[in-house]
């Protein structure tokens, strides 16, 4: 085989790679937040979700809305919607930090953890 021939299997090798890390990357990126009011219900509260994050602090639970994410995340302020292909079942009910790498508008999750 010619050099050509190697470096253009290489190439599309190296490309295929990249295009399926930045597929599988993706979905763990879903993160939407639900304003709480006063009285716990959700409201219309302006939020700014451009604001750097580092970490949430809440209770891990299971999801009642499946189409905002399959779990959710309830802080004192807020009720945060994540969607991940991850297993953290054994977190669900726990007090959790949540750490993600972004703002809430445009974030990489990055894990959850039990409270200490």
């Amino acid at each position: 085989m010619s050099n050509k021939k190697i470096l253009t299997i290489l190439a599309i090798v190296v490309v295929a790679v990249i295009l399926i890390w930045v597929k599988t990357g993706s979905k763990d990126k879903s993160l939407m937040l639900d304003p709480k009011t006063s009285n716990g219900q959700s409201g219309n509260q302006t939020v700014d979700d451009n604001q750097p994050v580092n970490t949430l602090e809440g209770t891990l639970r299971v999801s009642d809305d499946p189409s905002k994410g399959n779990l959710m995340l309830v802080t004192e302020e807020s009720v945060v919607y994540i969607t991940t292909s991850r297993d953290y079942s054994s977190l669900v009910g726990e007090e959790v930090v949540v750490s993600v790498d972004g703002t809430l508008e445009n974030f990489t999750l990055l894990n959850i953890n039990k409270s200490l």
